[in-house]
């Protein structure tokens, strides 16, 4: 640069000033996308729990339909479901599983009686992980007020497709056997540590579905 240039003025640096400025403003995005990475990281593991437990369901639904074994005098006649707790103190003791709202159980009903008991194969148990529950179930056609006291017992056998759907446990009178109208479909309600919630549908077809 030749002795004596004078840099026009349109080219100088940033200022003290501006730098300070810019530093803030990236300060305060970046402090900002810290705090939202929580709970859009908390929402993704939700949505991801919701479909392991429609895909767990499916499973369910395969095997029964399916030719898959387990043992016993009919291996391949058995009815496959998943049992679910709602309820925070728990559903009872099957066995050596304690039935609570942060796991749910795939089973076999080599009793035919359509859910989870003393007798039937457990064959799976899946746990909720990252603090999220069971908080609610339902099993009517309104589900803006999950119960969070139920059971859910969902069954498939083969050769239909159907889910046969059964609330605490009961599919049928205990005393005359007589079998209660079958729900038209169940809605389970994962919940996560933030709060929020994702609902797995299953219709009485044999449709599961993820509602976000």
């Amino acid at each position: 640069m030749p002795m004596g240039y004078n840099m026009p003025m349109n080219v100088r640096g940033f200022t003290l000033v501006e730098m300070v400025v810019c530093i803030a403003i990236f300060a305060m995005m970046t402090a900002l996308l810290v705090a939202k990475y929580g709970t859009f990281n908390q929402s993704v593991l939700l949505t991801d729990l919701a479909y392991d437990t429609a895909i767990t369901v499916r499973t369910a639904q395969t095997y029964g339909l399916g030719v898959q074994s387990t043992g016993g005098s009919n291996p391949f006649n058995y009815a496959y479901g998943v049992e679910f707790c709602a309820n925070v103190n728990g559903c009872g003791t099957i066995g050596s599983v304690h039935l609570t709202n942060n796991f749910f159980v795939l089973f076999s009903d080599v009793k035919n009686d359509k859910f989870f008991d003393a007798g039937n194969i457990q064959q799976s148990i899946y746990t909720l992980t990252r603090g999220a529950i069971v908080s609610g179930i339902c099993v009517t056609t309104d589900c803006t007020a999950p119960d969070g006291n139920l059971r859910l017992d969902i069954t498939f056998k083969r050769p239909n497709p159907d889910a046969i759907i059964c609330s605490t446990a009961k599919c049928e009178n205990s005393t005359t056997h007589v079998p209660y109208p079958p729900y038209p479909f169940a809605g389970i309600f994962i919940k996560g540590t933030d709060g929020s919630t994702r609902e797995v549908t299953i219709r009485n077809t044999g449709q599961i579905s993820v509602q976000e």
